[in-house]
């Protein structure tokens, strides 16, 4: 902190962001006696239960990284597989630009900046572990986007500063709005075009939801008596709109059956079978062909 008196580094006040992070653990804890939750349990590669499994996702993960990097380059756009060149090469270069002006001049108004060159990383690793980690559009990275892009941001606008200070008024503001600019028409496409699309791709799923969960769930608050018991494969609108008891078999609302089911149809359906019969689903609403063999089983 600049003014006088601060927190400074290294400082207690530094430790309550940790405290924060620890609390979700903590109720976990509390309320299901385990600190992971249950999506956890349900979709990182550590939850893995086969062990041969686990160590492959595990050894595979520098590959990973190394498509979320540059997927976030090149503005979460990777059209079968390969990045866009005129978004990594700008974004690399804003990129680099941030760190370089989080440490030079010696004499800057951005120092604590730094801290995100640590988080970065951190993101990315974070991001790799769940199992289907690349699936639609990339959402469990887009949590840390934001932040990708205000480094992006900060590094043309550290550029711009840099050179408005260093070069005569006309010539620096000139040379700034120039580099800002090519940025900009480099990154415009993505802005334009491709979030289109996204949008558009927003929409249809939006679309579907309406007419199969929604729809499936108010038939179910309609038709179904009020003690029904429904197994889904995944929370959500249908348990919602359903206004019935539900049984989550992936395990994301209902505990226990995350680890069940990782481990196998099998399994699944012999904790099934060993449920209070209150608890067994009198009725199904599922995508059979996530669980193979259940009808004929």
């Amino acid at each position: 902190a600049r003014p006088p008196g601060g927190p400074r580094c290294p400082s207690a006040s530094l430790l309550l962001p940790f405290a924060a992070a620890v609390l979700p653990f903590l109720i976990n804890w509390a309320i299901s006696g385990s600190i992971e939750s249950t999506s956890s349990q349900a979709k990182s590669i550590l939850a893995e239960p086969h062990l041969d499994v686990r160590h492959k996702f595990l050894v595979d993960s520098p590959k990973v990284w190394f498509v979320i990097v540059k997927a976030y380059l090149s503005f979460l756009q990777l059209p079968e597989g390969a990045a866009v060149p005129r978004y990594t090469v700008t974004s690399g270069a804003a990129l680099l630009l941030f760190a370089l002006f989080a440490f030079l001049p010696r004499r800057r108004p951005w120092a604590d900046g730094r801290v995100l060159l640590f988080l970065f990383p951190a993101a990315v690793l974070v991001d790799s572990l769940p199992v289907a980690w690349s699936v639609h559009l990339y959402r469990y990275q887009l949590g840390f986007y934001p932040i990708v892009l205000a480094c992006y941001a900060a590094g043309m606008g550290r550029l711009a500063w840099f050179l408005t200070e260093r070069l005569p008024k006309r010539i620096g503001a000139a040379t700034a709005v120039l580099g800002v600019g090519a940025a900009l028409f480099a990154w415009a496409p993505s802005a334009t075009n491709e979030y289109g699309r996204v949008i558009q791709f927003y929409g249809h799923n939006c679309e579907n939801i309406l007419n199969q969960q929604v729809k499936v769930g108010r038939w179910i608050e309609r038709n179904l008596p009020a003690n029904a018991v429904v197994g889904m494969n995944a929370a959500g609108a249908v348990a919602y709109y359903g206004n019935r008891s539900t049984l989550d078999l992936l395990g994301l609302t209902s505990e226990g059956f995350a680890t069940v089911y990782r481990s196998g149809i099998g399994c699944l359906l012999e904790h099934l079978r060993r449920m209070p019969p209150e608890r067994t689903p009198t009725y199904f609403a599922i995508y059979p062909e996530w669980f193979p063999y259940l009808k004929s089983s």
